[in-house]
């Protein structure tokens, strides 16, 4: 075989036929006289989709969770449900279950890459992936095509196509983001990519973002007095304790708790609670980072939305060993000594048990860069900025918003309490001048 010819389609029959037998990569690729790797991406790039069709049973969608097996749970759709989730039919567990997990193959993701062949796909749930030499041959074929004519589409829809994704881009949205939004675009995100690159759209590499770097937080040293104080407020709160709650309570919806800090010579700072099974996230405003204004703010938060409803949501806290966060008792009690959540700390050193709230900090990062002063914005400033983030779609949550996540269990009253609404996303605006006033 002559370096550098490309696959036949008597070659890709060859390779069809050798999977269903089970022949291994290597010896494939060496009856049809190409490098292993070649035959791989052969069949990766070429591969399509077959969705199982589940039919209208809302419950079929668990089998496809890796945790099918051993689960247990019940009433997580509702308190009065009397069913096993996997036997019940009321709500999507994509959505509502918060340790859902979809199943994934072997077969799939290693060599054969494929279903063809495969003696279980009868009974397997999750989709099914095949390899057709015809299918494969005409899409080489397109590629070729494609590759010598550049951009193939009218002018007039082109230019449709440059006005949404540039716009989206210069906003602060996400290629992934814009495509899901607009289909009518009919273009995969690796093309959009590869038109900024070569430069055919008004945005420009540089208008891409880049990831957000956070400077690490300097540590504060309490001293000996208050280091034994502090060790008795974590007490039954450590991470091995918020474990032990979480598999007592595997309904809860547990949020995260952190403080931005904008110049360290700031007269106020941000208070940040995230929901990681939706990635909704609120902020509160503070004048300073004492932890008895930390207890105010979330007696704030209880006069919005009332008792009943902070109980709801909030079960319990996770948190860092921040020193703002130490009235415990304060933050699980309120003013009537009203039980109304649990307090729980991380690990020292391990933002990673926490790593949603990090996470998302970086999309209100594009609002307040590191060191950017919180002096001048509004408590409806930060609403407006956390609707806007809460509204943007998220490629982890099966392309589902915070917002809509969220109002799905917890219902638009509480949403509406908390002063947060929801934006279309041609309106969503990711950049600094969504709010007037900056430093």
């Amino acid at each position: 075989m002559a370096k550098g010819t490309h696959i036949t389609l008597e070659q890709r029959d060859t390779i069809l036929i050798e999977i269903k037998k089970g022949t291994f990569l290597k010896e494939i690729a060496r009856k049809i006289g190409k490098d292993p790797t070649s035959v791989s991406k052969e069949i990766r790039k070429h591969r399509y989709m077959k969705q199982v069709k589940r039919g209208d049973y809302i419950r079929s969608y668990c089998y496809i969770c890796s945790k099918v097996k051993e689960c247990t749970k019940t009433k997580v759709c509702s308190t009065s449900c009397v069913y096993e989730c996997r036997k019940c039919n009321t709500k999507d567990p994509t959505l509502i279950c918060k340790d859902f997990v979809i199943k994934t193959c072997s077969r799939l993701t290693r060599f054969p890459y494929v279903c063809n062949g495969c003696q279980k796909t009868g009974s397997c749930r999750i989709n099914h992936y095949y390899y057709d030499p015809s299918i494969a041959q005409n899409e080489y074929k397109d590629t070729l095509v494609s590759s010598r004519s550049g951009i193939d589409c009218t002018e007039k829809s082109f230019k449709q196509l440059d006005e949404i994704v540039s716009d989206g881009v210069k906003k602060g949205k996400s290629i992934y983001t814009i495509l899901l939004n607009h289909p009518e675009i009919g273009v995969s995100e690796r093309t959009i990519y590869r038109y900024v690159t070569n430069r055919y759209l008004q945005v420009k590499d540089h208008d891409l973002r880049n990831k957000v770097k956070m400077k690490p937080r300097k540590a504060y040293k309490y001293k000996d007095k208050e280091k034994k104080e502090v060790q008795a407020i974590r007490d039954g709160r450590t991470y091995e304790d918020y474990l032990k709650f979480l598999a007592e309570n595997r309904q809860a919806y547990i949020p995260q708790l952190d403080l931005v800090i904008g110049k360290t010579s700031d007269s106020q700072y941000l208070m940040t609670l995230i929901f990681p099974f939706s990635n909704f996230m609120i902020g509160i405003l503070v004048p300073n980072k004492e932890a008895s204004t930390i207890v105010l703010a979330f007696n704030l938060i209880q006069d919005r939305i009332g008792i009943d409803n902070f109980k709801n949501i909030f079960p319990a806290i996770l948190t860092d060993r921040g020193r703002e966060f130490v009235k415990a008792n304060e933050i699980e009690f309120d003013d009537n000594g009203e039980l109304r959540t649990k307090v729980f700390y991380c690990n020292a050193y391990s933002s990673s048990q926490k790593a949603e709230i990090e996470r998302n900090h970086g999309l209100f990062r594009y609002f307040f860069h590191q060191g950017e002063s919180l002096n001048n914005v509004t408590q409806n400033e930060i609403d407006l900025i956390f609707s806007h983030i809460n509204s943007y779609n998220r490629e982890i949550k099966g392309g589902r918003t915070p917002y809509e996540i969220f109002e799905f269990i917890f219902g638009s009253e509480i949403l509406d309490l908390l002063n947060i609404r929801k934006v279309a996303f041609d309106d969503i605006n990711l950049t600094k001048s969504l709010i007037r006033k900056f430093k």
